[in-house]
């Protein structure tokens, strides 16, 4: 890969990112304003979207973890990471169950909720 598209690759990220940040920073001064219009879901989506793209499963998984509070069912992650825009294989729900038996030290498996130990 030439340097030139590395270059390109990264300044799509970066304008990704920011366009990311725009959306949650007009969604967080709507809520700071008390106004919570129809349009306060697709600004939180919106904000959302993208933001595992490229990530690995585990990574991904460990960033919505962190930032939901260490506790969620598979269903819901499943839903975050896909709305965040993670590229899936063939079976998507293995491949979240495996990110989390295979990282025993960081999650707890106990039914279908996931938390961080």
């Amino acid at each position: 890969m030439s340097i030139e598209r590395i270059i390109k690759v990264v300044e799509e990220e970066v304008a990704q990112r920011e366009a990311n940040l725009a959306a949650a920073k007009t969604l967080l001064a709507g809520l700071r304003a008390g106004s919570y219009g129809k349009d306060t879901y697709s600004i939180m989506a919106s904000a959302s979207s993208g933001i595992y793209e490229g990530q690995t499963v585990g990574s991904a998984l460990r960033q919505f973890m962190q930032s939901k509070g260490g506790s969620a069912s598979l269903d819901e992650i499943r839903k975050a990471l896909t709305d965040g825009g993670i590229t899936w294989g063939k079976y998507p729900k293995r491949q979240v169950k495996l990110a989390i038996v295979n990282s025993p030290k960081i999650y707890s498996l106990k039914g279908e909720t996931v938390s961080l130990r």
